[in-house]
């Protein structure tokens, strides 16, 4: 987990603040992809060295979560190093900044084609996930979202959903159906929910929990 990372200029990163994060380091600084530059397959992996492109908003509600993958992916790859599993391999991650919006999650995602990577750590939220799933299923991008629970991005129906996307986050139909079964459990004949987040995911889950309550025969209503 990193601090929030502003879109920090040269001239700010010069005066030290916590709130400028990694933009600042001269390591994450080279390695940021960048869509407006000719980087024709500049992050291209081979055999020996492996690129892994990490989704990383940079401003926007994510402030609000400051939960980014891209200290988790590092530590993930010294630990596989440390272990054997890539001893002969040079991995390392590609910083693209999908904005935290919806169209940054396609511009990231094309910048990754441009970049020529072809796996991804992130996005972080469904809605910029279903972006960017769009272009990694046309070029057949791999990507591993990590907080992306909207049914939509499935991987089951190569026609309609999303072959190349995976999570490690449970959908919304996972996760609503577990509680309503657990309020069943507990003999609940009636429910009151809650959700008063801007986020799309508390609706979609909020929602998918009435339908499978009412399909178990407890009553439900939603205050908002």
């Amino acid at each position: 987990i990193t601090p929030f990372v502003a879109k920090a200029t040269p001239e700010q990163c010069d005066v030290p603040s916590e709130d400028h994060g990694l933009q600042c380091n001269p390591y994450v600084k080279s390695r940021m992809c960048d869509l407006d530059k000719d980087e024709k397959n500049k992050w291209k992996s081979n055999s020996t060295h492996i690129n892994i492109a990490i989704f990383k908003g940079l401003s926007g509600w994510q402030e609000f979560y400051k939960q980014d993958p891209d200290m988790a992916i590092m530590c993930a790859i010294d630990h596989a190093q440390a272990q054997g599993v890539l001893s002969d391999m040079i991995v390392e991650p590609v910083f693209a900044d999908d904005e935290s919006s919806e169209s940054g999650g396609a511009k990231a995602a094309l910048c990754m084609r441009n970049g020529g990577l072809d796996f991804a750590v992130g996005p972080f939220g469904s809605a910029i996930a279903l972006n960017a799933g769009i272009i990694g299923k046309l070029f057949k991008i791999n990507m591993i979202g990590t907080v992306t629970s909207s049914p939509l991005l499935s991987n089951k129906d190569p026609a309609s959903g999303f072959p190349y996307f995976s999570r490690v986050f449970p959908s919304d139909l996972f996760q609503s159906k577990l509680v309503a079964e657990m309020a069943k459990q507990f003999n609940i004949t009636k429910v009151a929910t809650f959700s008063q987040s801007p986020q799309a995911y508390y609706d979609g889950i909020v929602n998918a929990f009435h339908s499978f309550a009412g399909e178990l025969g407890m009553k439900t209503m939603s205050v908002t």
